[in-house]
């Protein structure tokens, strides 16, 4: 019948949500190794170059590399983390708060006043006839001093360009602290693994 044909739909999209996540999951946690064992190298290198009088142009050269290497393995991780989020926080909003995207959540410069901010996804929403400007943070850890910044860049944006705002955190780990700042400046954190505990048909 239609209610059976529903409940077998909802079930291949949770199989499909669960599949992408854990997909994701797997690709950040490889590409998080990469980036801790990136992170050691150059301290070590570091180490071994402030223990030097003249830094040598082996030396040099590898930890150029070396940094090359890690900054692109940040953006990487950032693009994946990234992707996750514009996958979860749609659905979230839609389910949670019964606000539908008015189109994609993109990444990209948000001008407000004679300034530029860096969003990570920002986008419009609504809610009956209320609409919402939509700006997510997507982070990998998040510590009191990020969200701090977090929280200035969104009071700076406010200041510049008045408008009714959603801003959203969305982590895979958040220190206590962080989390607590974070809920007293309004912001709403969408939880990592979300989509599987709020999938129902």
């Amino acid at each position: 019948d239609e209610h059976g044909r529903k409940l077998d739909e909802h079930g291949r999209k949770l199989d499909e949500h669960g599949r992408k996540l854990d997909e994701h999951g797997r690709k950040l946690d490889e590409h998080g190794r990469q980036l801790t064992e990136l992170r050691g190298d150059v301290q070590r290198l570091l180490e071994t170059t402030h223990s030097l009088t003249v830094l040598g142009a082996d030396h040099s050269t590898q930890l150029a590399a070396i940094r090359s290497e890690l900054g692109a393995l940040t953006k990487v991780y950032g693009n994946e983390l990234e992707e996750v989020a514009d996958w979860i926080v749609p659905w979230y909003l839609r389910k949670e708060m019964g606000i539908e995207l008015l189109g994609p959540l993109e990444k990209g410069f948000l001008r407000a006043g004679i300034q530029e901010f860096e969003i990570d996804l920002f986008g419009q929403g609504c809610r009956g006839v209320d609409v919402y400007s939509i700006g997510v943070e997507a982070k990998s850890r998040g510590d009191l001093r990020e969200i701090d910044a977090y929280v200035d860049r969104i009071r700076r944006i406010e200041a510049g360009r008045p408008d009714r705002y959603l801003w959203i955190l969305f982590a895979r780990r958040l220190e206590r602290r962080a989390r607590i700042r974070a809920q007293e400046a309004g912001i709403i954190n969408i939880p990592w693994d979300y989509g599987f505990g709020s999938w129902k048909p």
